[in-house]
């Protein structure tokens, strides 16, 4: 029930924001002039700016993915090293005591 219950409101999430992207999209028709060093070309408003976020959203991706890649190999040294010394303390326990009289 749950399960439905999360899937229909991702679902008319969606819907929305498609509609909210759709008349975004109608409003934005402009055509703006991008300049840069060999030349130029004109491009609609909302296509820039659907790309500019896209451009972000994929940069952001790469340099959060590589940081969680970094910190999961880091993690995984770690709980190694905390193995080992938790063997090593266990054998540790297990020696018998003797005394030096």
């Amino acid at each position: 029930m749950r399960r439905l219950l999360v899937f229909i409101l991702v679902f008319l999430l969606l819907v929305i924001g498609v509609s909210g992207l759709s008349v975004f999209f109608m409003q934005n028709t402009q055509l703006v002039t991008l300049s840069y060093f060999i030349g130029e070309s004109s491009f609609s408003l909302w296509s820039l700016l659907l790309c500019s976020f896209a451009v972000g959203l994929v940069l952001g991706v790469v340099l959060i993915g590589s940081a969680n890649l970094v910190l999961r190999q880091k993690n995984r040294m770690l709980r190694k090293r905390l193995n080992n010394q938790t063997q090593e303390i266990e054998n540790l326990r297990t020696l018998p005591i003797k005394d030096a009289y």
